[in-house]
Formats: C-alpha cells, sequence, structure tokens
C-alpha cells in the first residue's frame, strides 16, 4: 500500500485485505514528507461460521454488509477518515 500510494501520488490510500470470507480494511496515511506512513484498520469481520461436523453458515454481518462497505470504501478511496461520515472510525 505504501508503494502504491507513493507511485499514485495519494497521501491516503484505502484497501481491503480478504480470504473470502473474511474482511480487513486498512486505510495508510502518508507522512507530510512522503517519508514514512501512519497505518490503521477495521477489525476482522468474519461473515463465515464452521460448525461441527463442518458445516459453514453464513453469518452476521450478511455479505450485502460487506458490499455497502467496499462500495463506500471505493467511492472514497484517497479520502481521509471523516468522523461521523464514514463507517470506519479511527481507534485509539
Amino acid at each position: 500500500m505504501y508503494a502504491c500510494s507513493k507511485a499514485l501520488a495519494k497521501p491516503i490510500l484505502r484497501g481491503v485485505l480478504t480470504v473470502g470470507d473474511t474482511w480487513i480494511f486498512p486505510l495508510l496515511a502518508l507522512n507530510s514528507h512522503s517519508d514514512g506512513a501512519q497505518y490503521w484498520q477495521s477489525d476482522e469481520i468474519s461473515i463465515l461460521t464452521v460448525t461441527p461436523p463442518g458445516r459453514a453458515h453464513i453469518t452476521p454481518p450478511w455479505p450485502d454488509i460487506i458490499a455497502g462497505i467496499l462500495a463506500d470504501w471505493t467511492m472514497h478511496s484517497f479520502e481521509d477518515i471523516e468522523s461521523g461520515d464514514d463507517w470506519f472510525e479511527v481507534g485509539l
């Protein structure tokens, strides 16, 4: 993400990491001199539960919630997190 942010000359970059049923939404903010960055990430969001004997069940949050987050995240790919205006809030 750091190399991509620098190559695109964008000080903010949002991303997503997934294995298909588990999602993490990271955000990168370049330092003012582009000599480093800060990273934040969402909590891990899982939409699949496996119960014995190996049966998988889709659980909340439902896949449509993930689709909504992805749509919002894509629309605001290069924007910083705005307090109250975003699904993602930077924790301490």
